[in-house]
């Protein structure tokens, strides 16, 4: 039911924006539509065609420099055995300025920690796991429903608090917290806590992040239950994540970006077969190429050092047309049956395909 509220809401703002026309001459209107068919490793290692599509409306206010808002409404259909489609509030919120602070409110993110796969930093949305689609532009854009309040400290540093809704269960607690970011000798330090009413968790976590030769990322967070013992979880739940990025000039218009990220839980597990979803140690290496503005192609991979597999990702984009680009993608695992990553390995609900081949095209308008 809040669910449905929640998206009859943000519904009525849109419309309402879209037949006012004072207003929607001062607003900006976008859809995205993005189609992809391919072949792909199904459940019991059986080849399967699929065909989606996924579009995103969007409405953002531009007149005001001081209040921003956005509404984007989502819709996901999938055609594999039999069609579904998923509605979503993709985004709902609005951002002011004030003398003071800056207020956020609605559905959105923020943006806690460094890190583009690995964030151990990132105590709000937890992005530490492997299972995510490596062909977006972006890994993890899930947002929330929240307030925050921003308070701008000086050049490059500011304080911030946040709030946010139960996931899922309304009854459930809050979660609430704040962070600090400050820039000593030229490098990001940022620190904070939030508490996690859902899970009944206290989350404290540091990070810094920094440049010169190479630009580099650097968090660390745990989490403590309030239970007997408590402390010894600080050690026992404790994850840092490690990022190198550096941007290179190749020629007169290509660019070479290469990244390379690592999760390292040291209380985790080291052996090989054991729960391959809480290793001691992930890698994410990237390589991304772009000759030119229309053309992009790369190379991504999440690696499970600890079993010895890997799941590969190869993509492409070609922005033929202004607002229309042909996309292909291929990715295959390598490892042996019960690795985290393996052509062999029964496919679940939530694992990625251990092998696929997709081709579309995205056109913004």
């Amino acid at each position: 039911m809040v669910r449905i509220c929640r998206s009859a809401t943000a519904a009525g703002i849109l419309l309402l924006f879209l037949y006012t026309p004072n207003l929607a001459a001062e607003n900006s209107l976008s859809i995205e539509i993005e189609n992809l068919a391919g072949v792909f490793q199904g459940e019991d290692s059986v080849a399967g065609v699929s065909g989606g599509s996924e579009a995103e409306l969007s409405f953002r206010s531009e007149a005001n420099r001081d209040v921003k808002a956005q509404v984007s409404l989502t819709a996901d259909v999938t055609n594999a055995r039999e069609e579904t489609t998923e509605f979503d509030v993709y985004r709902a919120f609005i951002r002011a300025r004030l003398p003071w602070f800056r207020l956020t409110m609605g559905k959105t993110r923020l943006s806690w920690g460094e890190g583009f796969m690995f964030n151990a930093g990132d105590v709000l949305f937890d992005s530490l796991s492997t299972s995510v689609d490596l062909t977006g532009e972006e890994i993890r854009t899930n947002g929330t429903w929240l307030a925050s309040v921003y308070c701008p400290l000086g050049r490059f540093s500011f304080a911030e608090t946040v709030l946010l809704t139960p996931e899922e269960n309304p009854e459930d607690y809050p979660s609430g917290g704040g962070r600090l970011v400050l820039r000593p000798g030229g490098i990001k330090t940022e620190a904070g806590y939030i508490y996690a009413g859902d899970a009944g968790e206290h989350r404290p976590y540091v990070s810094f992040q920094g440049g010169g030769l190479i630009n580099w990322h650097l968090s660390a967070a745990s989490a403590i239950e309030p239970v007997a013992g408590a402390e010894k979880q600080l050690d026992e739940r404790l994850r840092l994540s490690f990022g190198l990025f550096q941007l290179f000039r190749v020629g007169y218009s290509s660019t070479l970006n290469l990244r390379l990220e690592v999760l390292l839980r040291p209380r985790g597990s080291w052996r090989a077969g054991e729960d391959p979803r809480e290793y001691g140690l992930y890698l994410y290496p990237e390589i991304s190429l772009t000759p030119d503005g229309r053309r992009n192609f790369f190379y991504r991979a999440v690696v499970s050092p600890v079993d010895i597999s890997a799941l590969h990702v190869v993509g492409s984009s070609w922005n033929i047309y202004q607002g229309f680009t042909l996309l292909a993608y291929t990715g295959i695992a390598s490892g042996e049956k019960g690795d985290l990553f393996s052509l062999q390995n029964g496919r679940d609900a939530d694992s990625p395909p251990a092998w696929f081949i997709s081709a579309g095209c995205t056109f913004v308008f």
